[in-house]
């Protein structure tokens, strides 16, 4: 039996040029392995600092499977929240975007159906952060998606990124949670590890289908 190849045996057979050990994604095998605008598996940096293009790497990687930190390629701007439409999760909003906007500099998004609800809108001492709160398009170049509610409303947020999914931090407060993971009393620390990069990744893979008529 044959042992398998290494990434340097079979550099050699290239030449001696550098190769690329693949590692997986939400998107396929690397090369490319980005989430988003700037959201990334692969060093950003060099030995030396210099900057890497994460999306045409050149450098080798090795993939650590059980190990997979999130890694910026530039600042996070833009948010978005998306949540169940319920009174239960109204007040983690206003918490949440208050947060990001005041404490974080973000820009905040979130779909029209959440500036309508009256609990939000009609907040006086939310008045402040709402009008800097923006609505989200599918054109929207979104770093980070927050979702607050359950599993359905993590799984709706995923259909709203057809390609590219940026990385997601789930707050559970819905019926059902075995995909959403975090508890949105530690909000705060939670979303400071993640804009700090010092966040695991759990990767979930996606079918994509395309229906045609004969």
């Amino acid at each position: 039996m044959s042992e398998s190849k290494t990434t340097a045996d079979i550099a050699k057979q290239l030449g001696g040029k550098k190769c690329i050990k693949r590692a997986y994604s939400l998107l396929g095998p690397a090369p490319k392995n980005l989430f988003g605008p700037k959201a990334t598996t692969m060093p950003c940096y060099n030995e030396d600092g210099q900057e890497l293009d994460a999306a045409h790497p050149t450098e080798e990687y090795d993939v650590n499977h059980g190990d997979k930190k999130l890694k910026w390629c530039g600042d996070p701007e833009n948010v978005l929240i998306v949540k169940k439409i319920d009174a239960e999760t109204v007040q983690p909003f206003i918490k949440c975007a208050s947060w990001l906007v005041q404490e974080k500099n973000l820009n905040v998004f979130a779909e029209m159906p959440v500036f309508d609800e009256d609990s939000i809108k009609n907040d006086k001492s939310f008045a402040s952060v709402f009008k800097k709160l923006q609505v989200y398009t599918h054109t929207t170049p979104i770093d980070l998606i927050i979702c607050l509610g359950g599993d359905g409303t993590l799984l709706y947020a995923a259909s709203l990124f057809q390609h590219s999914m940026p990385p997601v931090v789930p707050f559970h407060m819905g019926s059902l949670g075995f995909m959403t993971s975090h508890q949105f009393e530690t909000m705060e620390d939670t979303l400071t590890n993640v804009l700090t990069g010092q966040a695991s990744l759990m990767l979930r893979s996606r079918l994509r289908c395309i229906v045609s008529t004969a």
